[in-house]
């Protein structure tokens, strides 16, 4: 078995963070307010418990073989700043319809993975400044996004910005 540590700073205090070879055998309620990993020896699915995990605040599990869909409980994750969920070719299905409900959101990352489905609005996130969702089979984006928000000069380069007709 595979294991890993990742050390992670939680304001006052050092957190540790022990990542077995798959997603399930880590306890990642004990990780303090950031969850960072990056190999592509990790494997599993997101569980669906992290929405539990109220003091999360950094969220980057990039470049794992990482599979299956977004959980609907990261919608809980009100303390959430930054998602990095990037080249996990394996993670697949639809956004959250309530992740424009993350408004302590400043960064969004998820470029390179297998989503599909509509972006939801996220123009409630008022402090997301940076955004990168290219590189999926994502329908549209909400032209709310492309064209009345902070986020249309980062997202206007993208393909998905176009207004439907």
């Amino acid at each position: 078995m595979l294991l890993l540590l990742v050390v992670a700073f939680t304001g006052s205090a050092w957190a540790s963070c022990s990542f077995g070879s798959s997603l399930q055998d880590t306890n990642l309620s004990e990780c303090g307010s950031t969850i960072s990993h990056w190999s592509t020896s990790l494997t599993g699915t997101i569980p669906s418990y992290l929405g539990s995990v109220s003091w999360l605040k950094t969220l980057n599990l990039r470049s794992t073989q990482i599979s299956g869909t977004v959980p609907s409980s990261f919608c809980s994750l009100s303390s959430l700043t930054y998602i990095e969920l990037w080249s996990l070719p394996l993670l697949t299905g639809t956004l959250p319809s309530c992740f424009g409900s993350l408004t302590a959101l400043k960064t969004l990352r998820m470029d390179n993975n297998g989503l599909t489905g509509e972006i939801p609005s996220m123009y409630l996130a008022s402090d997301l400044s940076d955004i990168d969702l290219h590189n999926n089979a994502f329908d549209e984006v909400p032209v709310e996004v492309c064209y009345d928000s902070p986020l249309a000069d980062a997202m206007s380069a993208g393909p998905h910005c176009r207004v439907p007709i």
